[in-house]
C-alpha cells in the first residue's frame, strides 16, 4: 500500500488531471468561459479570493458565484465536470476505506448540494480545501470555503447605553452610532436566539432611563 504522502498528488498534478478531462470532453480548459464567442480566462483559483475587474480588489467566492449565469444543475457538462472532480479526489485523497459505493453516494451528494454553484467556483474551492487538508471533503466543507459564514457583531451595553444617553441629552451623535444603536434594536430582535434575551434586557433599560429622563426634565 502506497505511503498518503506517495498517494496524494500535488495540486498542480490534479489540476492538470482534470483539464485533461475536460479536453476529452471537447471543453474549454477548466475556468474558461465561452461568452460573446470569446473565450474568457479567469483569475488563477489558488486561494477563496478572486480579482476584480480593475485586478485590485479582491472578492470572496460566494460573491463570484452569483455573478454566475450557469448552475451546475442546469449544465450536464458541468455536472460531468463535478463526478469527474470527486472521482479524482476519491483515487487521490484519505477516504478511510471507503470503496465504489462510498464514491457513488459522494458524487451524489456533492451533485445535490453544490449543484446551485458554478463549477468553476466549486473547483476552486476543492483546490483551496486540498491546499490544508488530505482526507475526501464533505459537501459541507465546500460550502463553507465557498459560502464562509459570517462572523456575529458583539455588542456592549456601555456602549450602547452611553450613545442612547447622547441621544436623549441632545449630544452630537455619529452616523455610525446611530447605525450602532439600529444594529442593536436589530440583534436584539432578530439575532441569534441565545443573545437576543439579553440585548432586549438592555434596551429595556435604555427605554426605562430614557423615559425618566424625560419624566425628570
Amino acid at each position: 500500500m502506497k505511503k498518503l504522502s506517495e498517494a496524494l498528488p500535488t495540486t498542480s498534478n490534479t489540476a492538470e488531471t482534470w483539464d485533461r478531462s475536460s479536453d476529452s470532453l471537447n471543453m474549454p480548459a477548466h475556468g474558461s468561459t465561452i461568452e460573446a464567442g470569446k473565450m474568457i480566462t479567469p483569475s488563477a483559483r489558488s486561494n477563496p479570493t478572486t480579482q476584480g475587474e480593475a485586478g485590485n480588489s479582491k472578492r470572496p467566492l460566494y460573491e463570484e458565484c452569483y455573478e454566475q449565469k450557469t448552475q451546475i444543475s442546469n449544465c450536464p457538462e458541468q455536472k460531468q465536470k463535478l463526478t469527474k472532480l470527486v472521482m479524482a479526489c476519491f483515487e487521490s485523497m484519505n477516504t478511510y476505506g471507503g470503496g465504489g459505493s462510498a464514491m457513488e453516494s459522494s458524487v451524489m451528494l456533492m451533485q445535490m448540494t453544490l449543484g446551485r454553484f458554478n463549477y468553476d467556483v466549486v473547483r476552486g474551492a476543492f483546490e483551496v480545501y486540498m491546499q490544508s487538508n488530505r482526507d475526501i471533503p464533505k459537501p459541507a466543507d465546500i460550502v463553507q470555503i465557498i459560502e464562509p459564514k459570517k462572523q456575529s457583531k458583539k455588542f456592549c451595553k456601555v456602549a450602547f447605553l452611553d450613545i442612547k444617553r447622547q441621544q436623549r441629552e441632545g449630544v452630537f451623535v455619529t452616523a455610525a452610532e446611530k447605525q450602532y444603536i439600529a444594529d442593536f434594536m436589530d440583534a436584539a430582535v432578530n439575532g441569534e436566539p441565545d443573545e437576543r434575551a439579553e440585548l432586549q434586557a438592555i434596551a429595556d433599560d435604555g427605554a426605562r432611563q430614557d423615559k425618566q429622563y424625560w419624566v425628570e426634565n
